[in-house]
């Protein structure tokens, strides 16, 4: 048994191509040799671990020197931010079911958001996903709302970790967190 499904849609998208093996595993004890990887990423999975910092530690320690480490995280800037954290308050007890019919709710307000200034109040006190396929702003949405950990961060703060880990070249990408770098040492 699986720990989660999403290895299983992953194999159903890419997983039979001769050169792709899909693993599961703990983020915190992965099973591969140190300087493996000749790259690494992480598209919204490090803000959601008990501990963010030494998740990104572990899985840049598998990275080659002359490999990459990108990073997708979410931040810590602006207003909608605290409203959104202050309605986790709630969110985070409610069962799973009932946050997937409130996620629901995300599709048809993407139409009022867009609407000049009430679509900016409504952004501002309850934020939603703005993802233009109704799917993903319904899944996004779910993901800001449900999981038990949610970690916000910093330029700065991500850039550190970058350099602690002997990354340079660190390029840093709009839409925060994005960024990646190049393991020198």
């Amino acid at each position: 048994m699986a720990l989660t499904v999403a290895t299983d849609s992953a194999y159903a998208s890419i997983g039979e191509h001769p050169n792709i093996h899909l693993i599961q595993a703990d983020i915190f004890a992965l099973p591969f040799r140190e300087a493996t990887f000749d790259l690494a990423y992480s598209i919204g999975v490090l803000h959601h671990t008990p501990d963010p910092r030494r998740a990104f530690d572990c899985v840049a320690a598998m990275v080659k020197k002359g490999g990459g480490f990108a990073v997708y995280l979410y931040h810590r800037y602006g207003i909608p931010i605290r409203f959104a954290d202050a309605i986790r308050t709630v969110t985070t007890r409610l069962p799973l079911s009932v946050m997937r019919v409130l996620s629901m709710a995300s599709i048809p307000l993407y139409y009022l958001y867009r609407v000049p200034v009430l679509g900016h109040a409504l952004r501002l006190v309850c934020p939603v996903s703005r993802h233009p396929h109704w799917k993903w702003r319904w899944l996004d949405t779910f993901d800001w709302y449900t999981p038990t950990y949610q970690w916000k961060f910093l330029y700065p703060e991500v850039f550190r970790w970058f350099r602690a880990n002997g990354f340079h070249d660190v390029e840093i990408f709009d839409d925060p967190i994005r960024m990646r770098g190049i393991k020198t040492g």
